[in-house]
């Protein structure tokens, strides 16, 4: 019986397994206003669950917290992250190989986000040929929301092969918190693309939304939906190309 069990061990330790597969991308790509309906049920539900407490002094207003050295009383988001990114990826490609390069950008940006920022409870939309949008919902510590800007701007900074070369995607983003800085998808949205315009201006690769900081950033078209009744979705929920929104 003996000389059975270890003859079947033996057997199971050299058997062959099947090669096993990379899991595939869990991240969906919706167009915009797919993105914000869906980013309009997640606040929804979250917010009820949440109460939707008002807006908290002692956030964090300025990329990477000035190297997070900010006093005790600056903290996380109580609801989740959203925020909007933008490259300059495209400009020394050939117009006709935009397409293509923007579909390889598209996947690129699913791909990397999705191996940085947890796929299965994120969201990701698609605004442009160079223009994104994510959602991460749930409470989460300052040293978390700063990790995962430092991540996702790593990883997106990384050169991509597009249209047949390696080119540098130079992409800036822009986070804002929920429910802090706004409980709708257009508000939200609006403020997260002011805190990106103020990282591309100053070359800071990211930076969170700050009322005062962003206020020169901030588009018009944007602060008129950020006001507008039942702003559900943003002025750009269509796709609206990136050179509309100044």
């Amino acid at each position: 019986m003996l000389a059975w069990l270890l003859d079947l061990a033996r057997r199971h330790r050299t058997a062959q397994r099947p090669a096993t597969q990379p899991a595939a991308s869990t991240l969906p790509v919706c167009n915009g206003a797919g993105f914000e309906d869906r980013l309009q049920a997640s606040l929804a539900a979250f917010g009820r669950n949440l109460g939707c407490r008002a807006p908290a002094w002692g956030r964090a207003p300025l990329r990477a917290l000035e190297s997070h050295r900010e006093g005790p009383a600056v903290r996380g988001p109580d609801g989740g992250l959203v925020g909007w990114i933008e490259f300059d990826a495209l400009e020394q490609v050939e117009p006709e190989q935009v397409e293509r390069a923007a579909e390889e950008l598209r996947a690129i940006v699913r791909e990397r986000i999705d191996g940085c920022a947890g796929g299965g409870d994120g969201l990701l939309g698609r605004y442009g040929a160079e223009s994104f949008a994510w959602a991460r919902l749930g409470a989460m510590p300052l040293e978390q929301a700063v990790a995962l800007a430092d991540a996702m701007l790593e990883a997106l900074s990384a050169p991509g092969r597009m249209a047949g070369n390696s080119r540098n995607l130079r992409p800036s983003l822009g986070f804002t918190y929920f429910p802090e800085d706004g409980t709708s998808p257009a508000m939200l949205l609006s403020r997260a693309c002011a805190a990106m315009r103020r990282a591309r201006h100053y070359r800071m690769g990211y930076a969170f939304y700050s009322p005062i900081l962003d206020a020169a950033f901030a588009s018009p078209v944007g602060v008129a939906y950020e006001t507008s009744h039942d702003a559900t979705r943003s002025p750009w929920a269509g796709g609206t190309p990136r050179s509309a929104m100044a």
